[in-house]
């Protein structure tokens, strides 16, 4: 999910890289009252036509990047949020945190968008009606010559547009419902957004969708830099897809650099100070091969959280099918969790499903998106590009390429012993006609990916995924699985 500079992006990152300023200088308790009037000084309004409108919804965008759960906190004051934000920091008042909830709706931001089926100006009035005649609920009626539809009566079962031979009706359908592969965006009595948990993955999709910027998603970096405020050690996972993600010509070797000059420590015993869940990736994959050579049954992968949530809400005749072998960043956060019980363990990469998959792993403890990283760099005024690329690349070439569309399959057919055929499920609109194909072909493997392209497609990344993947496809790695 390419995502443009935008007025909605712009907003998000003023604020949480202010409140990132405030945690390093230890100044966040005292400014949080006091931080929407800071970024929203008046007296006239920049978005909505109301400054306070705009006040109150950037109070409650606040609420959700600490992760705190809408529906017990929107009553709240900001200095009320103060007053515990260490407790909120150290998840010593879980009965005001969103768990689960990783994606939540800024009722406030919501504009109610219309949705449904409507008559349009080439509405001619004829005289056949075949609209009228076409609808089993009477919903069609006619005022002026012209045909117009009660929204109350009408099921949007479409009938009326197929019959208009003008193409006067029209179906309008709710970014955030259009952009929802599971049809999970429901409406409040309200017309506001409504997010059906019963078949929501948290892909994503409808936070990128929304053009007012009404859904968003905890951001966990606040409580990583709380984190480092205290001295404690706090290790970085990092997701294949980081590749490209923050310019042209910075690899991720420089990207290490930058990671310990803002604050995250080097981890012992391993091969490398920050670890790259490609080499995760290596131990995933020849795990899934061996399974694969062992049992020669069909199975699903389990790297991408949202396909697996997709299998577990949508498909649950798949449900044992799922492979049994963690997701590479689960195998790294078991590996580093051994290695350093006491530590603070971070995963980084573009997934806010991975938000969900971190919660319910003990052995992760915060999940950040690039986006969210590139505000602790700006808060620290600290650039990649700066830093010299040292060290070399861990995992190998079929590791990283985790990241692209086909790169799980096609590393666990090359490891596997017998020939593998598989099937590549490249974003959620594929699942229905990918499921329907297993069940009509002879298939011993089904890679899901939840978004177009893989993770470089994913909804926290930064870069454009066809970028991404050149890059993932050129990258330089020397193998340490021999280690």
């Amino acid at each position: 999910m390419y995502k443009m500079e935008t007025k909605i992006r712009q907003i998000k990152e003023m604020t949480l890289v202010k409140m990132a300023k405030h945690i390093n200088n230890g100044t966040l308790v005292e400014m949080l009252p006091k931080l929407v009037k800071i970024l929203l000084p008046g007296p006239d309004s920049n978005y909505r036509g109301s400054l306070y409108l705009e006040r109150e919804i950037l109070s409650q965008r606040i609420k959700i990047y600490l992760g705190l759960d809408m529906e017990k906190v929107r009553s709240m004051e900001l200095y009320e949020i103060a007053e515990i934000i260490k407790d909120i920091f150290h998840e010593k008042c879980p009965e005001l945190m969103a768990g689960e909830n990783i994606i939540q709706v800024v009722k406030e931001a919501c504009d109610a968008c219309p949705s449904g089926h409507y008559v349009s100006d080439l509405c001619r009035g004829c005289l056949e009606k075949p609209c009228f005649k076409s609808c089993p609920k009477q919903a069609v009626s006619f005022n002026e010559r012209r045909a117009q539809i009660d929204s109350k009566k009408c099921i949007n079962c479409g009938l009326c547009r197929k019959a208009c031979k003008f193409f006067a009706i029209q179906n309008l359908v709710k970014p955030c419902r259009a952009s929802c592969p599971v049809n999970a965006i429901l409406d409040d009595e309200h017309g506001r957004t409504v997010i059906n948990r019963e078949r929501c993955v948290t892909c994503g999709r409808c936070t990128i969708a929304c053009p007012f910027g009404a859904i968003e998603v905890s951001a966990q970096l606040l409580e990583v830099l709380q984190h480092m405020k205290e001295g404690k050690e706090v290790i970085a996972i990092c997701a294949p897809s980081i590749v490209a993600q923050f310019g042209v010509g910075v690899l991720f070797r420089n990207i290490k650099q930058a990671l310990q000059e803002v604050g995250f420590t080097k981890v012992m015993d391993a091969y490398f100070d920050v670890l790259e869940v490609a080499y995760g990736a290596d131990l995933v994959a020849a795990e899934e091969a061996e399974h694969l050579d062992a049992h020669k049954e069909f199975m699903t992968t389990s790297c991408c959280p949202a396909f697996v949530e997709y299998i577990k809400k949508h498909k649950k005749e798949f449900v044992e099918h799922i492979s049994p072998v963690a997701s590479p960043m689960g195998k790294m956060g078991k590996v580093v969790r051994e290695k350093n019980p006491g530590a603070t363990i971070v995963f980084i990469g573009p997934c806010y499903a991975k938000k969900l998959e971190g919660y319910r792993d003990p052995s992760i403890d915060y999940v950040l998106t690039y986006e969210g990283l590139q505000f602790i760099f700006e808060a620290a005024g600290v650039d990649p590009k700066d830093y010299e690329a040292v060290g070399e690349v861990e995992g190998t070439k079929e590791g990283w390429n985790f990241a692209c569309s086909g790169g799980v399959s096609g590393y666990v057919q090359k490891l596997c012993k017998r020939p593998i055929k598989a099937i590549v499920m490249d974003g959620l609109e594929e699942a229905n006609a990918a499921f329907s194909k297993v069940m009509e072909e002879e298939c011993d493997l089904l890679e899901g990916m939840a978004c177009k392209g893989g993770c470089v497609g994913g909804p926290g990344t930064l870069a454009n995924p066809k970028v991404a993947a050149k890059f993932i496809k050129d990258l330089k790695v020397k193998s340490i699985l021999d280690k």
